[in-house]
C-alpha cells in the first residue's frame, strides 16, 4: 500500500469519525416531544398499560378514567408510548384511542343525552377511530365520560357536538342502530 492510498485511508476514516461524532452531539441537543393527555374509559373500568405495543403483550400496569399520561412523540400502531415511572417498565405502551387532550368529566351512573343533528352521526369504537354504528336523530344516550370533543356511551365514542344534554330517564343504548 503506497503513502497516498494509506494517507486516503486515514482521511475517510477521520471523517467517518466526525460524521459520527456530528450526529451524535445533533441527536443529544434533540428535546423529545412531551404531551400530556387524559385516559378516556368508563367509569370502574381501566385502559390496559402494555410492556410493547401489541395486544397480546405483557400488561404492566392499569389506568383509570381521567388519569393523566405522559406521552413521548412514538407511535406504533394503534399504540402510543408513554412515561410512567410507576410501571415496572418506566416506558410502556397505551392504546391511543383512549387517550384525549382534555381531561373528561365522568359520570358514574350516566347522563342522557339526545342526539342533535340533521343526519345519522357516526357511533365510533374509539376515539378518532373506525365506525361501529350509525345513531339516528332524536335517540337518546348515556354518556359516561365526555370532554369537549368526544362522548363515551356504553357502545362507543360520539362527537360531542351532536349531543345535547336531557333531563328525561328514557335512555337508549343505541342496539337497533347497529350497521
Amino acid at each position: 500500500m503506497s503513502k497516498r492510498e494509506m494517507l486516503l485511508r486515514i482521511l475517510c476514516i477521520l471523517a467517518a469519525l466526525a460524521a459520527v461524532i456530528w450526529i451524535a452531539d445533533s441527536l443529544g441537543e434533540e428535546e423529545l416531544d412531551y404531551q400530556t393527555l387524559y385516559v378516556m374509559c368508563r367509569p370502574k373500568s381501566f385502559v390496559n398499560v402494555r410492556e410493547f405495543p401489541k395486544k397480546k403483550a405483557k400488561e404492566v400496569g392499569r389506568l383509570e378514567c381521567g388519569d393523566e399520561v405522559l406521552t413521548l412523540n412514538e407511535k406504533r400502531g394503534k399504540f402510543v408510548k408513554i412515561y410512567g415511572p410507576t410501571f415496572e417498565c418506566g416506558t410502556c405502551w397505551v392504546h391511543r384511542g383512549y387517550l384525549t387532550d382534555e381531561k373528561p368529566d365522568v359520570y358514574e351512573d350516566g347522563k342522557a343525552y339526545t342526539v342533535k343533528a340533521k343526519g345519522r352521526v357516526a357511533l365510533r369504537r374509539y376515539i378518532r377511530g373506525a365506525r361501529r354504528a350509525w345513531i339516528k336523530p332524536g335517540k337518546t344516550l348515556t354518556v359516561y365520560a365526555i370532554t369537549s370533543e368526544w362522548a363515551l356511551t356504553n357502545r362507543g365514542f360520539i362527537m360531542t357536538e351532536y349531543l345535547e344534554e336531557v333531563e328525561s330517564e328514557q335512555v337508549y343504548d343505541g342496539a337497533a342502530d347497529a350497521a
